[in-house]
């Protein structure tokens, strides 16, 4: 409609896949970052942004939006379209997803605890008591293991692992 290729109001069914096209990719990259680059919240009078990281395109940087102010106030790891936040609880927080929403329907939060592991691309992050992130794919085999058949395989005699490693007891540092 913007380009005026069509009248508004035209609808099209998809009939296949639109992952298939070599250009979705990177049109939906671009689509993303020009959107995050673009996105600004509130929390009261004072006003925040997302900047890029210099080092990694797909890690974004919560940030006050003055230049006087240049405190790191989170992480946003992006990949296609799976957004992983590193933020402190809070107001910042809040209206930062609020924000984000407004761009896109995000699925239900989740938020990694002890208690509660999440799995982001197919990595599962467990938090242990200590403050420990533990990773793994056990999941991500087990699904593989299931899918080709492979579950009830005995395995190799001579290793065994039967259980995920034990939490040191060691001090936190």
């Amino acid at each position: 409609v913007r380009w005026g290729l069509v009248p508004a109001g035209t609808f099209w069914t998809l009939e296949k896949a639109v992952y298939g096209l070599r250009e979705s990719p990177a049109l939906w990259a671009d689509e993303r970052d020009t959107q995050l680059t673009a996105l600004r919240w509130k929390v009261g009078a004072r006003p925040f942004r997302l900047q890029r990281c210099s080092a990694d395109s797909q890690v974004w940087i919560l940030r006050e939006d003055r230049a006087d102010r240049n405190t790191l106030l989170g992480l946003l790891i992006v990949y296609v379209d799976d957004f992983l936040l590193q933020a402190k609880d809070g107001d910042m927080r809040t209206c930062f997803l609020a924000a984000l929403s407004a761009t896109w329907t995000l699925a239900k939060e989740e938020v990694l605890s002890v208690s509660h592991p999440i799995t982001f691309l197919g990595i599962d992050i467990a938090l242990r008591k200590n403050g420990d992130a533990f990773l793994h794919q056990e999941r991500f085999v087990d699904s593989l293991l299931e899918k080709y058949g492979l579950a009830k395989v005995k395995g190799n005699t001579c290793v065994q692992v039967d259980k995920l490693p034990d939490e040191p007891d060691l001090p936190t540092p």
